[in-house]
């Protein structure tokens, strides 16, 4: 059985993008990473909405007000 050694994996040939096309890769990453982070800073919100929505429900069914129609979920924005 033969090996294969180090020297011979780094004298391979491979072809890599151009430069044009890395920096199309990461612009588009970073459109990508931008949208995420929209989507995260939404999520957090509407998780914070949520728990707010939650207490006021609680506290409403603690003391027998019936004020559960004025808690309906609206998304901020």
């Amino acid at each position: 059985m033969q090996n294969i050694s180090q020297s011979d994996i780094l004298n391979l040939p491979m072809e890599l993008p151009t430069v044009e096309a890395q920096r199309l890769a990461l612009a588009g990453i970073r459109d990508q990473t931008g949208s995420i982070d929209d989507l995260i800073e939404e999520s957090r919100a509407l998780v914070t909405l949520l728990k707010e929505r939650r207490s006021a429900l609680i506290t409403t069914a603690v003391t027998g007000h019936n004020r559960c129609a004025a808690l309906r979920l609206t998304a901020p924005g």
